[in-house]
């Protein structure tokens, strides 16, 4: 269903253990407004943050330990790597 929100509409979205990230840009863009005043806000739950850093690493790819935007690097990167472990 194709719903019309408001140009600044914020959705929540949340970041799983099993997904990847065509699962992430298939949620993400049903806000058909993004870059264009919607926003998203990743929650994510310690599980799967710890998941995170200990994949990355695994992957002799050291997580950034940052938040906002690094952080942002260390989850595309994971989903990704997820994704080709399909």
């Amino acid at each position: 269903m194709d719903i019309q929100h408001v140009l600044n509409t914020k959705a929540v979205l949340t970041l799983g253990k099993d997904m990847t990230f065509r699962d992430y840009a298939q949620g993400a863009f049903r806000m058909r407004g993004i870059g264009r005043g919607q926003t998203l806000h990743l929650f994510v739950i310690p599980e799967v943050d710890r998941l995170i850093d200990r994949e990355l690493l695994a992957a002799k790819m050291p997580p950034t330990g940052a938040s906002g935007g690094k952080r942002l690097e260390d989850i595309a990167a994971w989903l990704i790597i997820k994704q080709h472990e399909e």
